[in-house]
Formats: structure tokens, C-alpha cells, sequence
């Protein structure tokens, strides 16, 4: 017999809301700042090309560093982001219809009106950029650095704990580049890109509802086994039987017999940990119109990492007992019963996208106090069409197969650019002042996908920024930016719940193509503030 139910279902949080050493959000899930340098102008450095840094924004300009150079930097986040529930419901009654308001089927959060705040208090992200002059045509660099990730945290308990508690996903990419010099006004770059990454995630189980259907689960098994003794069971599954043979008031009582015999209570919860790797590369292209102004060209691969791990129910704290498959007339402890047969700990593997990304910049010094600078640049968001967590099958202490199904979240993300100007005033040999600001759109485009993992939306980036010469050539870079998130709506519905699977051409699948609770998170999210700090040393070698 292979048992495919899924009496516990919980959705696994958003896996490409995340993704670092540890980012806020900015664009999806990019690392708001790649060094100091460039954060007090907001971004708009790609044709800058005057700190090793360059070999994330451009490659190609590695040729205008005429010394072995590092740059140590560290960046510092702080971000929140309030959430106010507007009509959440969770996991429905099997012999109801989906909760809605006021209906007294949704279970009732612990912390309704405290649900903490969707982005950690602070974060800190190291980065790390390494050019050295071969000779006067060849440049080569390393850089290490987080490119892509996210973190989310909220209490456990609040009212949106059934879609999601908390997870991370950190990343570390390491790319090392060659420029080639052609001439005084071309230049090209290549570079290799290694993204190594871990993904976390928990969230709790809502027990007090899934009980009735592990208690589902088991009775349909033994009918299915023909341990009830009924034969249309053999053909009709057992939930289907009362609901089609007894009239409305025999259905009900017998409906509370069947998926009320248990008394399982506690708290359970489930986890995600897996690591990965993927590999991309990187391209530019630097014209120097004079040394007064430049243009730039630069281009990053998309980069698919797969992530492998372990997907682990904790089932410790559960209490009760449930029917036994074998011998209806006794019953087995609830948490050892549920892990052999019907939620044991399984391996699971997903993909994690990091698009495909392409930026055009511009510089200019008017005076030789000014500089200005300006960058349009796209990212192919669009490739993130949902966020899949396949759980593999097991094996239960008879032999038989447990499938779990998948944990699957729609995304439909779009297509986004960003645009960027920045400015930086030389004070005098020593002290340089920046200023910048950005306009970065959000993938995210309908309330329908913001999910609770990644409410996500559009940005303004406010920045300020300092360059101090010291003795020796040294430099310090320090810069800070706020981005401020416009207010938005979340509307997302899980297409999968327990009773049944919703595919996207409006079909109805069974409920073990994948696992979750099912319901509707309805929220909105205001007053998002990200504050970025960023700091870097740079001196030649």
C-alpha cells in the first residue's frame, strides 16, 4: 500500500525572498550595497570604474587601476517593516468551507496585533575586492562578495504563521576577472562567478486543525486496506462515503466520529536546512570618450543554484494518541505514529535563481571638483516563476512508500529595471562628498503573488556618502543609504490546501501534489524603512 495523504500540511516559506550573507530586500532579493564606494551614489558606479569594485559593476574597468589594490568593506543593515492583518485566514475545517470572516472556522493567532517585524534588526555583510596590473593591456581581480539574499522573521504565533515564521537564504559569491586594454578609450572584462548558498527555513504546524485529518488519513487507509469492513470502501474513499450515502444530520455526527476520535494536541514545527552551488559569469564593456567622460556596458548571467538538504518535522512536542492502522481497536502514541507512517524526515531539493542582470552607466566631470554619473540598468526577474521544495519519497517501517508532494509557491515575478544617478563634490585633495538616489522596481507586481516571505515593493533610495585620502595612499570609503518601500497589499491565496490541489488551468488535482495549509493571507505592509551603513578600506598591496 502506498500512502500519498498529507495530514499535516504547512507551506515552506518563500526561498527566493532569501538567499545571503545575509541582504534585505532591495529588488527582489539583491544585497542593497556592494561596497561603500558605490553606495553613496546609490548604485550608479558602472562607469566609474575609479575603486576594485569595479569588478562587480563592470570588469572592464579594472584597467584604470594603475597599482595592486584592496578594498575591504563592511556594509550594516537595519530595516522594518509594520504589518497589519486585514482578513488572514488559515487552515480550513474538512467539513466546511474555506474560512472566511466570521465564519469561527480560522484558527485564532497568539499575537493578532504583534507580529514582529518582517526584516531582521541588523544585519551585517562583509565584502572583499582584490585588482592587480599584469602589465599595461591585462588587469586581473577577485571579488568577493553577497550578491543576492534576504532574511524574515516574524513572532511565532502571529496571524500569518500558518504561510510562514521565519527563514533565510545566504549567499557568498566568489568572481574572478581579466580586463584587457585596447586602446586609450576601449577596454573589455570577463569574469567567472561561483555563488555558494544555504537556505533555512522553520514555521509551526497548525495541530489543533490537522488532527482531524491525520485521524482521516488513517481511518481512509484502513478502509482502503479493508480493516472497517466496508466494501464500497474498496472503491469510494472513506471520506467520500459518508459525505455521499448519509443525509446531512448523519453525515455530521458521523463526520465528528471519523475525524474526532483522536486527541492529539502540543505544538509541532517543520524545518528546511540545504546547501548549494551554481556558476555564472560576467562581462563588460568600458569607452573613454577623454578623460573627462566615460560610457559602460556590463552584463551578469543568470546563475542557478541547487540547493540539497534536509526536511525535518519536529513532532517531540505533540501529544495524544491516534487509531492504529493495524488494529483499529488500539491506538499508538501520536508523534512516534505520524513520523513512521505518515510525516517521517525526508530529503528536499530546490533551484534558486539569482536573473540574468544588464546595466548601461555614464560618467562625467564638468569641473575638476564634479563628478556626475547615472545608470539604467534590467534584471530578468521573470525567471522566478514559483519557488519549488521537492520532498523525496520514503520508506515506512512496513515497506511502504510515503509521499509527501512538494511545497510550491507561485511568484510569477516580472521583468525590472533600476535607475540611478549620483553625484561627488571634491571638497579638496583629502575630503570628497557623494550623494545619490535611485528608483528600483519591485518584481512583485500583484498582491495576488506577495506572499508573506517576500512582501516586496517598490523602492526610493536616498544616499550620502564621503571619500577620506589618508597617509600612505589609503583610502576610506564610507556611505548610507535609505530606502524607503511603498506601502502594499497582499492578497495570496495557497493553491494548495488539504483537501485538494489547485493547478494553474483551474483543474483539481489530489492534495498529495503537494504540501500545505491552504487559505489566505491578507495583509498590508506599511512604513518599510531600510537603513544601509557601509564602510571600506582601500590600499594598494
Amino acid at each position: 500500500m502506498t500512502r500519498t495523504h498529507s495530514p499535516i500540511r504547512h507551506p515552506i516559506a518563500t526561498l527566493a525572498t532569501l538567499l545571503f550573507s545575509t541582504a534585505a530586500m532591495a529588488g527582489g532579493a539583491d544585497n542593497p550595497s556592494l561596497s561603500a564606494a558605490s553606495l553613496g551614489f546609490a548604485g550608479a558606479s558602472s562607469a566609474a570604474a575609479n575603486n576594485p569594485d569595479t569588478i562587480y559593476y563592470n570588469p572592464a574597468g579594472m584597467v584604470r587601476i594603475k597599482r595592486a589594490t584592496v578594498s575591504n568593506g563592511l556594509t550594516l543593515i537595519s530595516a522594518k517593516l509594520d504589518v497589519r492583518d486585514d482578513g488572514t485566514t488559515r487552515v480550513q475545517d474538512p467539513r466546511q468551507p474555506p474560512c472566511s470572516d466570521g465564519n469561527g472556522n480560522c484558527l485564532k493567532p497568539e499575537n493578532p496585533n504583534d507580529p514582529g517585524t518582517f526584516l531582521p534588526g541588523f544585519q551585517p555583510i562583509p565584502n572583499l575586492y582584490v585588482v592587480k596590473p599584469v602589465s599595461d593591456t591585462v588587469t586581473v581581480g577577485l571579488g568577493v562578495f553577497t550578491q543576492l539574499g534576504a532574511k524574515v522573521a516574524y513572532k511565532s504565533g502571529w496571524f500569518g504563521s500558518g504561510f510562514l515564521e521565519k527563514g533565510s537564504v545566504e549567499s557568498v559569491t566568489i568572481n574572478p576577472s581579466l580586463a584587457l586594454r585596447f586602446d586609450d578609450k576601449h577596454s573589455i572584462g570577463l569574469g567567472i562567478a561561483v555563488e555558494a548558498m544555504r537556505v533555512r527555513q522553520q514555521a509551526g504546524v497548525d495541530v489543533e486543525q490537522s488532527s482531524k485529518y491525520i485521524t482521516e488519513a488513517i481511518l481512509r487507509d484502513a478502509n482502503s486496506a479493508g480493516l472497517l469492513g466496508i466494501p464500497l470502501g474498496q472503491v469510494i474513499p472513506l471520506g467520500d462515503l459518508y459525505s455521499q450515502l448519509l443525509p446531512g444530520p448523519g453525515k455530521d455526527l458521523l463526520g465528528a466520529v471519523l475525524l474526532q476520535s483522536s486527541n492529539i494536541g502540543g505544538k509541532a514545527s517543520i524545518s528546511y536546512e540545504g546547501f548549494g552551488a551554481g556558476l555564472g559569469w560576467n562581462a563588460g564593456y568600458l569607452y573613454q570618450l577623454d578623460e573627462q567622460t566615460r560610457f559602460s556596458l556590463a552584463y551578469r548571467s543568470r546563475i542557478d543554484t541547487r540547493v540539497k538538504g534536509e526536511f525535518d518535522w519536529d513532532l517531540s512536542k505533540l501529544t495524544g494518541t491516534v487509531p492504529n492502522l493495524q488494529d483499529l481497536s488500539k491506538t499508538s502514541d501520536a508523534k512516534d505514529y505520524i513520523t513512521d507512517y505518515y510525516r517521517p524526515d525526508a530529503d528536499g531539493r530546490t533551484t534558486v535563481i539569482d536573473p540574468e542582470r544588464l546595466s548601461l552607466g555614464f560618467f562625467h566631470s564638468p569641473t575638476p571638483q564634479w563628478d556626475v554619473m547615472a545608470d539604467v540598468s534590467w534584471a530578468g526577474q521573470s525567471a522566478v516563476q514559483e519557488l519549488r521544495l521537492r520532498i523525496a519519497d520514503r520508506k515506512d517501517p512496513d515497506g511502504n512508500t510515503v509521499s509527501q508532494g512538494d511545497a510550491v509557491i507561485p511568484q510569477h515575478w516580472r521583468d525590472t529595471y533600476r535607475i540611478s544617478v549620483g553625484s561627488a563634490y571634491k571638497v579638496n585633495e583629502q575630503l570628497t562628498l557623494k550623494a545619490g538616489f535611485a528608483y528600483d522596481q519591485s518584481p512583485v507586481h500583484n498582491a495576488r503573488y506577495r506572499h508573506p516571505g517576500g512582501p516586496d515593493s517598490d523602492r526610493k533610495v536616498l544616499a550620502i556618502g564621503s571619500q577620506l585620502k589618508l597617509p600612505a595612499h589609503v583610502v576610506l570609503d564610507a556611505g548610507y543609504n535609505l530606502l524607503l518601500l511603498a506601502d502594499a497589499k497582499s492578497r495570496y491565496h495557497e493553491s494548495c490546501t488539504i483537501n485538494y490541489f489547485e493547478r494553474p488551468d483551474n483543474s483539481v488535482g489530489p492534495k498529495d501534489e503537494c504540501t500545505a495549509n491552504g487559505g489566505d493571507f491578507r495583509a498590508t505592509y506599511s512604513n518599510g524603512r531600510v537603513h544601509v551603513l557601509s564602510f571600506s578600506l582601500t590600499k594598494p598591496l
